[in-house]
């Protein structure tokens, strides 16, 4: 808060009395003086008020009961000292409160025991005392005047009475010498602390009327001319009452009928409001929804992806083994059937997640195309409410700006918020009116001044107007700057499916025609600018589906692979004319089960030699018919290898018996040495 008169902020007493460096601050121009009698109070106001106005230093004019017992000497020595400087001083501010123009006004003081005068010098300065100057020394004690005069300047500082009061009106009042003092006397005769004791009213009333401001000759002029201008000032009066009168029912009924149709209008716009709320509200639920859908379809054809993956795994694990050299090893059925459990589960677990997948896709899509429906139905229906609240408008006699079709409902409630304020200035405007109507019966003067403020009124409506048309322009900016950054965070993903480069001119282009007859919505646009990169990304859909159902086919085929080679087994020999008995109650196991092919053979070696293989071990050396028992007493036919009789059925295979001998001998089992060449046997222990 700034003021433009001088207000007094602080006052201070050093080394005065039993004041040693007191200071006493001002709350807006006043001081409230408090404490138990003798704390002095009276002493304060006797050194401040008017002495730092006036400089006088009479005890009758110091002391507020005018009496004499007590001398400004007596003050400076009254802790029995033979000397003392003393200051008091009063500080003045105006203009701002943080950087306001100081001014102090002070007065400086020396006794001495010895002599009766008291020495004093005045001084007005610009500044504060404790922030701009001192009247301390760096000892603690109050500056000479000689001192003094090198802080503040010599022409500050004065030794006649007269000119500091001088100083002190020309600086902060103004008021003249002769004002100047009678404003002195006043506060003198105010300040008396039992002011109704010996009370004098002539004398009061005569310091009343001397404190006040004189008359200016030219008003006392100008009232005496109205006086005789009575009459005709009278016959004025009577034509504004009988205006007045005739305006007062013209208001009544024209008031009446602004309020029925003010309230008319504003329950319209208020259901048109609410109307294009719920729409804005259902536009923006159903683009939540089509977002969520997004992203929902994103992660499903992440999880499609993964699926095909782990798919493509399983097949090249299954091609591996296939290409292994274990899983055409007999002695590694099992592992292999147990690998091929696990590839089974794993592939219908991936089966399972593809499946899942493409439901999940399937359902997205659903979603992402009831999401689409509902945002076109909730631009639709914007649409249709703000052209009903725009013929609204127009009836209410409202200036209306369309609003971008993105625009949220606190900018849309702003905005017909703006145009009932609007419609509030006129009705305050028509008030305005009434009330200069009702005022001109008192004087044409104030008749004038009412229009001259109307005139300003309608100066400051057409400001107003400026100010909400460049706010529209600002809200279409704003709406464009929206776009872009949209447009900056959305532009990869739009590239990435495939959209059109000019998507975002064209969404520009939309937005800058919004509110034409035949412009199309962003929503609109969009659509259009993205049908062929939609079209594309179903395309990629199915042909994902498609091959989901060609690797499921795959997996079958597999399966089906897996199941005939498990039910492959290798038939057993003939048995040898030279065994009389089954090895149904017998421990072991053939000869033919416990040998396989070598590791270096191949497959096409294998399939060529099997059938070699089976006559060989059922018509030569019979050791396919050996049976191996855990008792070391051959007494067993089983035990014997005769040789056979008649003509080999191939003599390239034929066996002697010394390859018989050594073939037994290298698997540890040889005959004993009391058994002939001629009837040799195997051991027990063959593995």
């Amino acid at each position: 808060m700034t003021s433009a008169r001088f207000r007094p902020t602080r006052a201070g007493i050093i080394n005065l009395w039993d004041y040693r460096d007191q200071e006493f601050s001002f709350a807006d121009g006043r001081l409230v003086l408090r404490g138990p009698n003798g704390s002095g109070k009276t002493k304060a106001l006797e050194v401040l008020f008017p002495f730092v106005f006036d400089g006088r230093i009479e005890p009758r004019r110091l002391n507020p009961f005018a009496g004499e017992e007590r001398t400004m000497k007596s003050n400076l020595l009254y802790r029995g000292q033979e000397s003392a400087y003393s200051y008091v001083w009063m500080e003045f501010c105006r203009g701002a409160k943080n950087d306001p123009e100081a001014v102090t006004v002070g007065i400086g003081m020396r006794a001495t025991r010895t002599n009766d005068k008291v020495t004093r010098w005045y001084f007005v300065a610009d500044g504060r005392v404790g922030v701009d100057f001192s009247l301390l020394g760096s000892d603690d004690r109050p500056l000479t005047k000689k001192q003094l005069g090198e802080q503040i300047g010599t022409d500050s500082i004065t030794d006649r009475p007269l000119d500091y009061r001088a100083a002190i009106d020309a600086r902060m009042f103004g008021l003249g010498v002769q004002r100047y003092d009678q404003l002195i006397n006043l506060i003198l005769t105010l300040r008396r602390p039992q002011l109704a004791k010996n009370l004098d009213p002539k004398g009061l009333s005569q310091a009343l009327t001397d404190g006040l401001r004189p008359l200016d000759e030219q008003l006392v002029l100008e009232a005496a001319r109205s006086f005789s201008d009575m009459e005709e000032v009278g016959r004025a009066l009577e034509g504004l009452a009988a205006a007045d009168q005739a305006a007062q029912s013209f208001v009544g009924v024209y008031a009446k009928y602004l309020r029925q149709q003010a309230r008319m209008d504003v329950d319209h716009l208020a259901s048109r409001l609410e109307a294009v709320r719920s729409g804005i509200s259902a536009l923006h639920e159903a683009a939540a929804d089509r977002t969520r859908s997004q992203a929902s379809r994103e992660a499903a054809e992440e999880r499609f992806t993964a699926a095909e993956r782990a798919l493509d795994q399983a097949n090249a694990t299954l091609d591996a083994l296939k290409r292994s050299t274990a899983y055409e090893g007999r002695t590694q059925l099992d592992d292999l059937a147990q690998a091929v459990s696990t590839l089974e589960k794993s592939t219908e677990l991936q089966a399972e997640k593809a499946r899942k997948a493409k439901a999940t896709l399937e359902q997205r899509a659903e979603e992402h195309d009831k999401a689409g429906d509902a945002v076109a139905r909730a631009v639709e229906a914007l649409t249709h409410a703000e052209d009903e609240l725009h013929l609204a408008a127009e009836d209410a006699g409202i200036t209306w700006t369309a609003l971008p079709a993105d625009a949220r409902t606190d900018q849309l409630t702003a905005a017909l918020r703006g145009h009932a304020e609007e419609r509030d200035g006129d009705i305050r405007a028509v008030r305005a009116a009434l009330t200069t109507v009702e005022k001109a019966a008192t004087e044409r003067t104030r008749a004038d001044d009412a229009a001259r403020r109307g005139q300003e009124q309608l100066d400051s409506a057409k400001v107003t107007v400026l100010e909400a048309e460049t706010a529209v322009e600002s809200a279409r900016s704003e709406c464009a700057t929206a776009l872009r950054s949209w447009w900056a965070e959305q532009s990869s993903l739009y590239s990435e499916i495939g959209a059109p480069a000019p998507l975002f001119d064209a969404l520009d282009t939309a937005l800058g025609r919004i509110g034409d007859d035949d412009a199309a919505t962003l929503s609109e646009t969009l659509t259009e600018q993205t049908t062929e990169a939609v079209d594309t990304l179903r395309l990629r859909r199915q042909q994902y589906d498609r091959d989901a159902a060609a690797a499921v086919d795959a997996i079958a085929e597999h399966e089906s692979a897996r199941t005939a080679i498990e039910s492959e087994h290798d038939d057993a020999p003939q048995l040898s004319a030279a065994r009389h008995d089954t090895r149904t109650r017998l421990t072991g196991a053939p000869l033919w089960r416990l040998v396989r092919f070598a590791d270096t053979s191949t497959p096409r070696r294998q399939r060529e030699s099997r059938p070699h293989w089976r006559q060989h071990t059922s018509s030569t050396a019979g050791f396919p018919s050996t049976t191996p028992f855990p008792t070391s007493n051959p007494n067993s036919s089983s035990w014997h290898l005769p040789p056979r009789t008649g003509p080999p059925a191939e003599p390239s295979r034929t066996y002697s018996r010394s390859s018989r001998t050594r073939v037994s001998r290298r698997a540890g089992c040889a005959g004993s040495s009391n058994r002939s060449p001629s009837n040799p046997w195997i051991c027990p222990g063959i593995r």
